[in-house]
């Protein structure tokens, strides 16, 4: 999909001593996901390969490294990302010159969350600075879902009653489309996006909306998936899994497997029957490899792992932790190290740590802090997490919490209080 770049131009400003040094012009906060330009208006050209951007947990991004997407464009010009999973806060810039010391100067990496009303409005706040708004944009109205990109600088949002779907990218300080809205012309559940394009799904199949050589994108064709209620994309392998009730009969919940290998994507035979009650899914999550699809059942109080790697790939049915029920929402962290599930009957968000393909039970937290007596409390309605052991619980009164999982027993505390609307969903940088 189509990119945006933002420069940061380096004019160097003679010091006393005779010295020079850069001096930035342009923004120096920083963005998850950002695509940044270095351009030198004067100085000592820039050394091909010598880049090293430092976080404030002091680990070292090199060129070496494909999260950086590094690209040397010529010796007054260079290219980088700002990679998934780095330490937000301060940190260096140091770029290697031809015959003098490297340019170093100091910027700001900012990991942003979102969060959808059930009025449609968008927003994304500064994870640091949960008050801080940052963009906000219109998406619909109603009910909505929304989904990140891998690398967590694109988003796909999309007004379920409507059936409209919106592309939106995480610029320098703005929220702004990538392409144009599409009207599907029937009631969407949730997107995700992938390579050449994104999925949606719904009770007419799932939509492969393909990106033409204009980076427009456009409804290519419904895949004959059956009805679904909901799709998840593997963020770094070609495979998508998608789950929903068959309606003949005898109705069975079934999970289908998605190539994204090829455009558009071929629906991967058999079907997956993952048993329980009929009708009882409710949503899928994907590990970032793609080897563990995990569908949970609200009717059962179930989570399903299903190997998607094993031949034949046999679903294992395991009750949820005791205390958590009516499970609405699966989210599998971009690490692939943590599963979430939102249980809104039981004020409940039901946390596993994910490992070899397998989960294991880790905690159950109360999602609203504020609330002593559950019958208080307000619903979890979605959940986002950031590197490395931090979980968002969005309530439904727009509330966020947060949740460190590295904590001995993980507990929620407040991080951002009621808000003007209801939340819909919340999504985390990674």
């Amino acid at each position: 999909m189509a990119t945006l770049g933002w420069a940061i131009a380096l004019s160097l400003t003679a010091l006393p001593g005779c010295t020079t040094e850069p001096r930035v012009e342009g923004p120096t906060r920083l963005v998850v996901g950002q695509h940044v330009t270095l351009q030198l208006e004067r100085g000592d050209s820039f050394v091909d390969g010598e880049l090293t951007l430092t976080d404030s947990s002091g680990f070292d991004y090199t060129p070496s490294d494909p999260l950086l997407d590094y690209r040397y464009i010529g010796d007054k010009e260079l290219r980088f990302t700002i990679p998934y999973g780095i330490a937000s806060g301060p940190a260096l810039v140091s770029v290697g010159a031809q015959g003098r010391d490297p340019y170093e100067f100091d910027v700001e990496i900012v990991r942003l969350f979102g969060t959808l009303t059930t009025t449609g409005t968008l927003t994304f706040y500064d994870l640091d600075a949960p008050e801080r708004e940052y963009a906000s944009s219109q998406v619909g109205s109603g009910l909505g879902t929304i989904g990140l990109s891998a690398a967590g600088d694109q988003l796909i949002a999309v007004s379920q009653e409507n059936g409209v779907v919106y592309f939106l990218e995480l610029g320098a300080d703005a929220l702004t489309p990538f392409a144009p809205s599409l009207d599907l012309g029937f009631p969407l559940q949730r997107g995700a996006l992938v390579t050449g394009g994104a999925l949606v799904a719904a009770d007419h199949g799932v939509a492969f909306i393909s990106r033409t050589a204009e980076d427009q994108l456009v409804l290519e064709e419904w895949l004959e998936t059956g009805p679904v209620v909901s799709i998840a994309a593997a963020a770094d392998t070609g495979r998508a899994v998608a789950a929903g009730t068959t309606n003949d009969a005898s109705p069975v919940d079934f999970l289908v497997r998605l190539n994204l290998a090829t455009l558009p994507p071929e629906i991967t035979p058999p079907n997956i029957l993952i048993g329980g009650s009929a009708g009882g899914v409710s949503d899928v999550a994907i590990d970032p490899t793609g080897e563990l699809a995990v569908a949970v059942n609200a009717l059962d109080d179930t989570v399903v792992e299903v190997p998607l790697t094993a031949q034949p790939a046999v679903p294992q049915v395991r009750p949820l932790p005791d205390g958590n029920i009516g499970p609405t929402r699966a989210v599998m962290a971009r690490r692939g190290n943590y599963l979430g599930v939102i249980c809104p009957t039981s004020k409940t968000v039901a946390v596993f740590s994910v490992a070899n393909g397998s989960l294991a039970p880790l905690a159950t937290v109360s999602a609203d802090p504020r609330a002593s007596d559950p019958a208080q409390a307000k619903d979890p309605v979605d959940v986002g997490f950031a590197p490395p052991d931090r979980m968002l619980i969005l309530l439904s009164d727009g509330a966020v919490a947060h949740v460190d999982l590295s904590a001995s027993t993980p507990e929620a505390t407040l991080m951002r209080d009621v808000q003007a609307s209801a939340g819909a969903a919340i999504v985390v940088q990674p």
